[in-house]
């Protein structure tokens, strides 16, 4: 059952987002060594946003959440495509 995304203010989302840089943590709460920092979103805050873009807060018993972020790629293409869209009835 493919239904097309209607009514949800996709730029409104992506701009609410708040990308950040972290250091992964292991489940003792120690820095991972040799990881390196990563790029991402804190699940909390997108909980807020899209409650369906966030995992684990039933699933795991520690608490622990994570971001589905190829769930976020329909906004982003809608987000874009309306940005194109009024840029082409603007002329530019």
């Amino acid at each position: 059952d493919i239904q097309p995304v209607v009514g949800s203010d996709s730029l409104a989302k992506v701009m609410a987002y708040r990308p950040i840089t972290y250091l992964p943590i292991d489940l003792d709460g120690a820095v991972a060594p040799g990881i390196g920092r990563h790029t991402g979103m804190i699940a909390d805050e997108v909980e807020l946003i899209d409650p369906t873009l966030v995992d684990g807060v039933v699933d795991d018993p520690d608490g622990y959440q994570s971001v589905n972020y190829a769930g976020v790629i329909p906004d982003l293409v809608q987000a874009f495509q309306g940005l194109v869209g009024r840029l082409d009835a603007a002329g530019l």
